[in-house]
């Protein structure tokens, strides 16, 4: 429960890197969401070094807590191409209920870049949302499909 020691274990797990995440991954199925969030948010401070993470990050972006799979979302961005197994579970995470996911799921897709062209079709059909317009058309450019102005024309 002490914020300075949970803030010391996860800078030292994230020091820790690769062999840290499959314990990491495993506390993503904590009853607790406070516990399954710092996870999540330690994955991401791990960045690639949390591939071993992945499947579990891909489950996390379905938790019942949204602060959990924001989390989650904002883990598979830091991965980049490494999270092109996380695809089907970000494209599903672009209809969350939750603006915070929505915009961690756009931005993950853009760094997973081109092993993302499957989320192109849904990234398309978002792209008139006033607040994630923009965000849309630089994940389209960074997959390598479309453009600015090709994007913005609402053409499928």
């Amino acid at each position: 429960p002490d914020p300075q020691v949970r803030g010391r274990a996860t800078t030292d797990l994230i020091t820790a890197g690769e062999p840290a995440a499959p314990a990491l991954a495993a506390l993503l199925a904590d009853p607790d969401a406070r516990i399954r969030h710092v996870a999540t948010t330690t994955l991401w401070g791990m960045g690639a070094k949390a591939r071993a993470a992945v499947p579990q990050l891909g489950a996390a972006l379905r938790d019942p807590d949204a602060s959990v799979r924001a989390s989650a979302a904002m883990a598979r961005g830091r991965s980049g191409a490494a999270a092109q197994a996380a695809v089907p579970a970000l494209i599903g995470a672009l209809s969350d209920s939750d603006r915070n996911v929505r915009v961690w799921a756009v931005k993950a897709l853009g760094a997973i870049g081109p092993g993302a062209r499957k989320a192109v079709p849904a990234l398309r059909r978002m792209v008139k949302d006033d607040f994630l317009g923009s965000t849309i058309e630089e994940t389209l450019r960074k997959i390598g499909r479309g453009s600015a102005a090709g994007t913005s024309s609402g053409r499928p």
